[in-house]
């Protein structure tokens, strides 16, 4: 898995899930980005701990360059819920249901502690 570091390092590993590598895209990179962001808002909710110390600002990105503040153990969890969230706009039941899935384990790999 590659670093996730920047927003284009999501945006990439998400179009290679996603199979979004041709073109056109069926994801503009605009809604990609807002994906990122929302996955920042709900990771602060979920465990505000994963925050401290940046309380006042709200995490997010806009640019491909930005750096996404996360722990870098949390990033693939990140990554699940941006390919989840886009793929709910998909109209096939099978793209809702990986959605949902996606999406779930975002929240998993956030509350539960490995072994």
């Amino acid at each position: 898995m590659p670093e996730l570091v920047t927003v284009a390092d999501y945006i990439t590993e998400a179009r290679r899930i996603l199979q979004d590598q041709d073109d056109p895209k069926r994801y503009p990179d605009g809604d990609l980005i807002a994906a990122i962001n929302i996955a920042l808002m709900e990771a602060r909710r979920i465990r505000p701990d994963l925050f401290l110390g940046r309380f006042n600002d709200l995490p997010s990105v806009s640019d491909p360059a930005d750096e996404v503040k996360i722990d870098p153990m949390y990033r693939p969890s990140v990554l699940y819920y941006i390919t989840g969230r886009v793929e709910l706009r998909d109209s096939e039941d099978t793209k809702d249901q990986r959605a949902t899935v996606l999406m779930n384990k975002f929240v998993a790999q956030l509350l539960t502690v490995q072994s």
